[in-house]
């Protein structure tokens, strides 16, 4: 189950591990934008990054999620449990450069 329907159960949100891993979260409306561009662009055969250019932890995007959900539980951490990826965070700029792309949501609470 995902955080947030966790959080709306009444059911403590899961982190696997520490919770330090790292990506680049983006929000879904960017996400859209990028490719509504490349279609008007005409861009065939390129792959091209798209985030936030923002790096958050599991941990503090999960304890924001909770504040901004007015939630008063504690996260459970699974610190047995196996984290492949430690870190996950892209460069958007070839998307800036050759598409316009220009990222419309930030994280905004990553300091």
């Amino acid at each position: 189950m995902n955080v947030l329907k966790r959080i709306k159960s009444g059911t403590p949100p899961v982190i696997l591990g520490d919770g330090y891993q790292s990506f680049d979260f983006v929000y879904v409306d960017d996400v859209v934008e990028a490719n509504i561009l490349a279609m008007e662009k005409g861009v065939t055969d390129e792959a091209f990054n798209i985030g936030g250019e923002e790096e958050a932890s599991v941990k503090d995007v999960v304890h924001a999620l909770l504040e901004f959900t007015s939630s008063n539980l504690t996260p459970e951490f699974k610190l047995d449990e196996e984290v492949t990826m430690q870190r996950r965070v892209g460069s958007s700029q070839r998307a800036k450069r050759l598409l316009g792309y220009v990222l419309t949501v930030p994280l905004g609470f990553v300091s």
